[in-house]
């Protein structure tokens, strides 16, 4: 009986080290250059910021609209010998998507552009230095 319980115990100590380890090992780290606050002129988004941290990515509108998503993971691929990060993340109710983008050095400040609106460029703030809470 006594060898039993010590198994048990040992096999929850394994358990539990190996899920420590998966934590040390998360894949949520967001890349440096992604972070910060982004926004556009393209007619129609004149309002519009993306603003990614370490843990959320936030959508906003303006005054009347702002989402703000739990970041999940972040991947990296390369495309045509470019970078395409990818961030999966879930909204407030749950559901999960993923945002595939790329991001560029253009003048002084680098450009993102979404992978399904190539067409709009959004620009880092250049204040988005500072850390968003």
């Amino acid at each position: 009986m006594r060898g039993r319980m010590r198994l048990m115990i040992f096999h929850l100590f394994v358990l539990y080290f190996l899920c420590a380890l998966m934590q040390f090992f998360d894949t949520t780290h967001v890349p440096q250059k992604l972070t910060g606050r982004w926004e556009t002129a393209y007619p129609g988004y004149e309002n519009a910021t993306i603003t990614i941290t370490d843990s959320a990515i936030i959508f906003d509108n303006g005054p009347a609209f702002s989402d703000t998503n739990q970041i999940l993971k972040v991947t990296q691929t390369t495309e045509d010998g470019t970078h395409c990060y990818t961030i999966r993340y879930r909204s407030r109710d749950g559901e999960k998507y993923s945002l595939a983008m790329y991001v560029n050095i253009a003048g002084d400040y680098p450009v993102l552009r979404l992978k399904n609106q190539m067409h709009i460029l959004w620009e880092k703030s250049p204040d988005s230095h500072m850390e968003v809470q």
